[in-house]
């Protein structure tokens, strides 16, 4: 059987992966296909990449849905992450090393793995820090960060409407919350 013109039995490696103008995943050998983000998901991604592009000094760069090779079998793209600027990848896409964070969106068609799924796999990948914004009913970040040598992630905190947001790790960030207005 094919879907999208790929074999849908098939299991891939990420060097394997069909070129797709779409968001195209790869978990365990197995693609995954995500529709378009949905309005109200896409602002939020893009203004976290503005936000974190403003308070972040010129040595990181945020970017939207950037492709990070977890392993041969499992790649991701993250609805934004930083890296340093001068990363320069091996292969086509960035690896977990270079990534010092990854934040995802939660979809209403993907909470499981936007809550359980991605964060287990970037943390197992080494992704020293991951933010889970929630949308609904109103904007939510919590963040978290990997300790030396661990494979699950550290909750930080929690923000919601009104708060501002204060980090330190994994570099010291202050924002009002509110500024992701969904």
């Amino acid at each position: 059987m094919s879907v999208l013109g790929f074999e849908a039995a098939r299991l891939y490696t990420v060097e394997e992966m069909p070129d797709y103008e779409g968001k195209l995943e790869l978990v365990d050998g197995r693609l995954e296909v995500s529709p378009p983000a949905q309005w109200r998901h896409a602002k939020v991604a893009t203004i976290v990449t503005k936000v974190l592009d403003e308070h972040l000094s010129d040595e990181y760069f945020p970017g939207a849905e950037l492709g990070v090779q977890l392993d041969t079998r499992n790649y991701r793209q993250p609805d934004v992450l930083v890296a340093r600027r001068d990363v320069e990848p091996e292969g086509k896409w960035l690896a977990p090393t270079d990534v010092l964070l990854a934040v995802e969106v939660v979809s209403e068609s993907s909470l499981t793995v936007d809550r359980i799924t991605k964060p287990a796999q970037y943390a197992r990948a080494g992704i020293g820090a991951f933010w889970r914004i929630e949308t609904d009913p109103a904007v939510a970040l919590t963040a978290y960060a990997l300790d030396p040598g661990a494979d699950v992630y550290t909750e930080l905190g929690t923000w919601t409407a009104g708060e501002a947001v204060t980090l330190e790790r994994p570099w010291p960030l202050s924002f009002d919350l509110d500024t992701l207005g969904a």
